[in-house]
């Protein structure tokens, strides 16, 4: 998926989903609703405890660290990958080697076809 757009995909699940929900209770009730999906509130879910903390508490919280998955500085803040299995770290190398992006100075991820045999 290209970056920039799973919040859309995500907005689009949470409308469709809506759609068919007010489908049903319109058939159990004979009544119509109106449906607000916000991109931002369906993509909140997604992101750790914070956003949906503080819509229900109004408190925010501390960063505690990266819990299990590690944070990487970057040039505006800092990004979480979530890498769970080895094609996607075969993913993030690929995409970083055809960007130029760097993960830190010293990579260890080395820019190279990977053969089948592994993959």
């Amino acid at each position: 998926m290209a970056p920039g757009q799973f919040a859309y995909d995500a907005a689009g699940v949470h409308g469709a989903l809506a759609t068919v929900l007010a489908l049903w209770q319109r058939l159990r009730t004979g009544r119509g609703q109106h449906l607000d999906v916000s991109v931002q509130e369906s993509v909140s879910g997604f992101a750790d405890w914070s956003l949906p903390s503080f819509s229900i508490t109004g408190q925010t919280g501390h960063r505690t660290g990266a819990g299990i998955y590690s944070l990487y500085p970057c040039a505006d803040g800092h990004v979480r990958g979530i890498i769970l299995v080895k094609h996607h770290w075969h993913a993030l190398r690929d995409w970083r080697c055809a960007t130029g992006w760097e993960i830190r100075p010293s990579s260890t991820i080395p820019c190279s076809k990977r053969s089948s045999a592994g993959s």
